[in-house]
């Protein structure tokens, strides 16, 4: 009687069959088809995005700031961007012309044909000044103003008035034309960049009447002297006490509308007794005053040279 192969015998000859098929050149052939056919379409799936995306092929972006606009639209044509231009509001502390932002920034790297946007310096307008009386009259307060319109202001020249304050703004000048509180009034428009050329006024002159001295006492001199901003230089004489004693000379000697430099030194020449003729002088007995106790004299405007003479 013939024996019937046990389950156990079976089964090593099925996963040798498989085995055997999966060894066999059909299997083969197919399989390496299959991968082969895998291989391509990634490769065709890289290329096609690429061709779409274009990437790849980026460039990177220069540093086109401070650049002039003619130069760096240049440049960035040359290496294949678009290029769009922007102005950005008048600024007298910059260049007209010159690139100030960019956008993509310097080094990114883009692809060709995308677009840079650079921002320039614009071109300076007319504005509108400020009021006087929004600083005071003040020139340092007005000067701020004027900085934020892009205006610039110098100083032209300074007038000696004891009834204002420093700097305080007495008219101004624009493009060689004089403009008085009344046309500022009325409101006036400069160009931004152009300087304001102002005159102000100063509460002490440079310049004090030369005082008389002659048959005052030196510490009478000496009480004088700081209220007009001069100062007692050197005292020649041999008295027994100076504070008591007279000046009969001095230097710079004294004139009728002289006038000098504002802390200048005064020398002064003394003696024991009164000096010859100061008793019919009325400036002897008058009150310290920077003209000897004199009236005031009129239309003193210049300086005038006190250095010769006694």
């Amino acid at each position: 009687m013939t024996e019937q192969p046990s389950e156990t015998t079976q089964k090593p000859q099925w996963w040798r069959r498989a085995l055997d098929f999966l060894q066999t050149g059909f299997f083969l052939r197919n399989l390496t088809a299959m991968l082969g056919l895998l291989v391509i379409c990634f490769l065709l799936l890289n290329v096609f995005l690429s061709l779409y995306t274009s990437h790849g092929s980026s460039v990177q972006v220069e540093n086109y700031e401070g650049m002039s606009i003619e130069n760096a639209t240049q440049k960035a044509r040359n290496r294949g961007f678009s290029v769009s231009m922007s102005e950005a509001p008048y600024d007298m502390s910059s260049t007209i012309g010159l690139v100030i932002d960019q956008e993509p920034e310097a080094l990114e790297r883009i692809k060709k044909n995308r677009t840079i946007y650079l921002t320039t310096i614009g071109q300076p307008r007319e504005v509108p000044i400020s009021s006087f009386e929004d600083a005071n009259d003040e020139l340092s307060r007005y000067r701020r103003l004027l900085n934020n319109l892009q205006v610039k202001a110098s100083v032209r020249e300074t007038v000696f008035d004891a009834k204002l304050g420093d700097s305080t703004i007495l008219h101004f000048f624009y493009q060689g034309r004089k403009y008085l509180h009344s046309d500022e009034r009325r409101g006036v428009k400069v160009l931004q960049g152009s300087t304001l050329e102002f005159v102000v006024s100063k509460s002490k002159d440079d310049y004090v009447r030369t005082p008389a001295l002659r048959c005052k006492q030196l510490s009478e001199v000496r009480f004088l002297l700081p209220g007009l901003d001069l100062r007692l230089g050197e005292t020649i004489g041999d008295v027994a006490i100076p504070a008591d004693a007279y000046v009969y000379r001095q230097e710079p000697a004294y004139k009728p509308g002289g006038k000098i430099l504002r802390g200048s030194e005064i020398k002064v020449y003394l003696q024991s007794e009164v000096p010859s003729g100061c008793a019919t002088e009325v400036e002897i007995n008058a009150p310290p005053s920077d003209s000897g106790g004199l009236p005031p004299e009129k239309d003193l405007t210049a300086p005038v040279d006190t250095t010769g003479g006694f």
